[in-house]
């Protein structure tokens, strides 16, 4: 994923998710975010992407724990685009 504000990216998987950092390089962070499974977080301006672009790539985490993760996440005041509905 590529964020105009790295560090604030950083600080959000870290921080908010909990992810556990992998590996920090000059302009890319890696979070390992299962056993054999990575997301690397990249500088924009250090790519060869414009943040103009489309995008195209979504990433999400499976849980049995939806309902406390939406809890948590409107208490840490994240924007959410939708609205969880159980059934």
């Amino acid at each position: 994923y590529y964020y105009q504000d790295l560090p604030r990216a950083v600080t959000f998987y870290e921080e908010t998710l909990g992810l556990t950092r992998h590996l920090t390089a000059e302009h890319a962070v890696t979070f390992r975010v299962a056993e054999g499974a990575f997301l690397t977080l990249m500088d924009v301006a250090h790519s060869q992407h414009s943040a103009a672009e489309a995008k195209s790539v979504a990433v999400a985490f499976l849980t049995n724990e939806l309902a406390g993760w939406w809890d948590y996440l409107l208490a840490a005041e994240v924007p959410i685009k939708y609205t969880y509905k159980p059934r």
